[in-house]
């Protein structure tokens, strides 16, 4: 598909966290029942200005679910409503969990922030061999490397370059700026990120996201590729302005930047990673991250 084409994944976590900081800060609650036919109203203007079939929410308030809801279709032009549960494309919130994954392993003493992204993976190149020598794995998750906005997105979208392939070639691509003087927003520093783990873990980013974040935190629909949504029947679908027109699209591959950008997941599955970051990292009393 041509780079113009503007691809919307429609993912509710966007509102998810909007919500959980703006609606309750602003119209405090002091019933456990609130008025949603204000809240109903706005997100269907909100569906309609976005120009997007459908969404959905959830409102935490002291560690607990108060209000989840869907609102509009899974796919423009059909009837199948959003729910709770339909899976989303949650895109580049994915990083969230990846830096939360690398946390739990600074937290158990496998890695240090300020460790040398050579120490755990030798094989590691940026193009200037000075960076390459300074770069730590806090550096990974700034976005402060040099590399510009977006650099090397076109080695993993619609490549069929696997996760070492792409990072191989990071070697090749020019930074913009200075180490550390500068924020420009890149994916490729989040894919060596995830890629960390199975060099100290011995397991891939995908199994340990799996097994320490959606096992612990009871998010049972939630994967890590797009093959698994395969044989998923709630599931919304990716769209594209065409031509000013809305258009279902299918879903494009891009495993191979999975730390950046894979994860699939649902308004309610997501709920209970955002009610852990609310609780610092206390789940129903159990505590998963320091």
């Amino acid at each position: 598909m041509a780079n113009n084409v503007r691809l919307y994944r429609f993912v509710g976590i966007g509102l998810l966290s909007l919500l959980v900081t703006t609606v309750l800060s602003a119209k405090t609650v002091h019933a456990q029942t609130i008025d949603l036919a204000p809240l109903d109203s706005y997100i269907d203007e909100a569906i309609t200005d976005w120009k997007i079939p459908g969404l959905a929410i959830a409102i935490i308030k002291n560690d607990r679910v108060v209000h989840q809801k869907g609102y509009g279709t899974r796919q423009i032009g059909a009837r199948d409503p959003v729910n709770k549960q339909t899976l989303f494309a949650i895109a580049s919130n994915t990083k969230a969990f990846t830096a939360t994954a690398l946390g739990l392993l600074v937290q158990g003493n496998k890695l240090a922030w300020d460790d040398p992204v050579l120490k755990v993976m030798p094989e590691f190149q940026l193009y200037d061999p000075l960076v390459t020598r300074k770069i730590a794995i806090r550096d990974l998750l700034c976005h402060r490397s040099g590399l510009g906005l977006w650099t090397g997105d076109l080695t993993w979208w619609d490549s069929n370059y696997d996760r070492a392939e792409v990072i191989r070639r990071i070697r090749f691509q020019k930074p913009v700026s200075d180490f550390r003087t500068a924020y420009h927003y890149t994916n490729l520093m989040f894919l060596v990120a995830g890629e960390i783990i199975p060099q100290v873990t011995g397991i891939s980013w995908d199994q340990f996201i799996k097994q320490r974040f959606f096992d612990e935190l009871n998010m049972n629909r939630s994967n890590t590729s797009v093959k698994d949504l395969l044989h998923e029947e709630n599931v919304a679908t990716p769209h594209a302005l065409l031509n000013g027109k809305l258009v279902a699209i299918d879903y494009l591959n891009v495993d191979n930047c999975a730390p950046a950008a894979t994860i699939n997941s649902s308004v309610e599955d997501l709920s209970h990673w955002v009610r852990l970051q609310l609780n610092n990292g206390l789940y129903d009393g159990r505590r998963l991250v320091d």
